[in-house]
């Protein structure tokens, strides 16, 4: 489920999975979709299904234009055959900070 502050399903965000094989994470998503309006299954509500995807160990990233994803990105292993469920993020407006604060980088070695 993708969903705002509210709680309420977000329509229109990309959610894609990565295949993550032994810690390394392909550059391009194997699969994606888009977040449509709420839908019903037994006991648990849902706004995105992937069918068909195969056993293994994805990053799950979603985005949508001037929302910011929490969490960044989940890891979910995957099961033959098997539903997999709980993958949830919330998007949120970005934040913003007051006037005089500044945000530096420092380079890290």
């Amino acid at each position: 489920m993708v969903a705002g502050t509210t709680g309420a399903g977000i329509t229109g965000a990309t959610v894609r999975l990565f295949l993550n094989q032994g810690g390394v994470v392909s550059p391009t998503p194997t699969y994606t979709t888009t977040t449509t309006t709420v839908s019903t299954s037994g006991s648990y509500s849902y706004n995105f299904k992937i069918d068909g995807v195969a056993a293994g160990r994805y990053v799950v990233t979603v985005e949508k234009t001037s929302l910011v994803s929490d969490p960044v990105q989940l890891t979910v292993s995957v099961a033959s055959a098997t539903e997999t469920r709980r993958v949830n993020f919330r998007l949120l407006p970005p934040a913003v900070y007051g006037d005089g604060l500044q945000l530096v980088s420092t380079p890290f070695d």
